[in-house]
């Protein structure tokens, strides 16, 4: 039988381990705490996106007409990644990192965003973002979206503008000068009023000439995407309208447009500018063609006169259409050819030829034709015939078609 000492010492020695045994326990599980709190603040955890923090929906135009356009934050958003991609790499848990950051900027990249619908909006219209990404990848990084549908109401959209034609065209001037068919159009718009004082105008069909009664349109032009982000809008065909080119008389084409008291007439204007005009300019070149000799009766001057004219034919010339605009000659002429005498002071002369011009003739609706008398002139004088028409095509030349006029009953009258 153990004595007390014994059992006492015993005693203590079981005491003393059971002691040992909970301040080991006590120890691991305070080291295990340790180790689960370590773990647990190191230890990679994946994310929530939240897309609704970078979206912004942004509109232009007006109710009924209105675009949606998507905002998306792209740099504040890859910003986030980049922070989940920085806890990733510096956490111990996982030990192992399967995923690399050409992961994390792949994911970025895949990531799009599209609307439902994005024109023709009204207020009320109900209109869905989706999200899209690489729904793989992100399990694999642990990242997740928040939302993948984003439903939100088009409102406050304003109401439109309306622009009739009245207001686009009331200011429109439209400048006309010339003489059909050389009738030159210039559209001013002389609008001080927003937005139209920042359109222009354009004809169609666009030609350089017109003629009177050509009818036209007139179309305004804008920039309808910003008219419509301004919440204005013109109603269909409000933005063009007919024109007809104006004018009270044209210019002679043909020797037609010419009726027998206009013809008279002429005859009897250019005679009158031949002969009461000064020979003198041609007189040395004929004699000497005709071989004539030339005196002067002691002035030192030479001096020769025109006589006896008699009509040989006549001629309307007008310019052909592709050569409107490209030279400054006139329209049109009327040149009246004549077999003239042309004599000195001491009796000598010889017959020669001259040709007298009529420009820019001009005839109304009532056949009445303006002959444009003042620019009545003497043309042309040679004591050649071949001379006279060569001088006269190379004045003239391709650029002008000829028209014959019929003098047959006056060079008749004449004979």
């Amino acid at each position: 039988m153990k004595d007390d000492e014994t059992r006492r010492e015993e005693y203590r020695k079981r005491h003393k381990k059971v002691f040992l045994m909970r301040i080991g326990l006590l120890a691991a599980f305070i080291i295990i705490i340790i180790f689960l709190i370590f773990k647990k603040s190191n230890t990679y955890p994946g994310a929530e996106l939240d897309m609704t923090s970078y979206l912004k929906v942004n509109y232009q135009g007006y109710d009924g007409v209105a675009t949606a356009r998507l905002d998306f934050d792209r740099m504040a958003f890859e910003t986030q990644v980049d922070s989940v991609k920085t806890d990733y790499f510096s956490s111990v848990w996982p030990l192992k990192k399967k995923a690399s950051a050409e992961d994390f900027d792949a994911f970025k990249d895949s990531v799009s965003l599209n609307l439902s619908k994005d024109k023709d909006l009204k207020n009320g219209d109900e209109i869905t973002i989706t999200v899209d990404y690489d729904r793989q990848r992100a399990q694999d990084l642990r990242l997740s979206m928040k939302y993948e549908q984003i439903p939100f109401t088009v409102e406050d959209l304003a109401e439109g503008i309306k622009i009739d034609s009245k207001a686009v065209f009331s200011d429109l001037t439209i400048s006309v000068n010339g003489i059909s068919p050389q009738i030159s159009l210039e559209l001013i718009n002389d609008s001080g009023t927003e937005p139209v004082t920042g359109f222009s105008y354009e004809a169609t069909p666009q030609k350089d000439f017109y003629e009177r009664g050509d009818i036209i349109t007139i179309k305004a032009v804008y920039d309808e995407a910003a008219l419509t982000a301004a919440h204005y809008y013109i109603p269909e065909g409000d933005d063009e309208m007919k024109y007809v080119i104006p004018g009270d008389v044209s210019y002679v084409q043909y020797a037609d447009d010419l009726d027998e008291a206009t013809i008279e007439r002429a005859i009897e204007l250019s005679k009158k500018c031949l002969l009461e005009s000064n020979a003198n300019e041609y007189g040395l070149r004929i004699f000497t063609d005709a071989h004539l000799p030339y005196a002067w009766e002691g002035t030192g001057d030479y001096t020769f006169e025109w006589s006896d004219a008699r009509l040989l034919s006549g001629y309307v010339e007008t310019l052909k259409d592709e050569s409107l605009g490209l030279t400054s000659k006139p329209y049109n002429y009327l040149e009246l050819a004549y077999e003239v005498h042309i004599s000195q002071a001491n009796g000598v002369g010889t017959d020669a030829e001259a040709v007298v011009c009529f420009d820019s003739m001009t005839v109304d609706d009532n056949g009445v034709v303006d002959l444009n008398e003042d620019s009545v002139q003497v043309f042309a004088a040679s004591y050649s015939d071949t001379d006279i028409k060569r001088t006269i095509r190379g004045w003239f030349g391709d650029e002008y078609s000829v028209n014959r006029v019929d003098v047959y009953k006056w060079t008749s009258m004449e004979e």
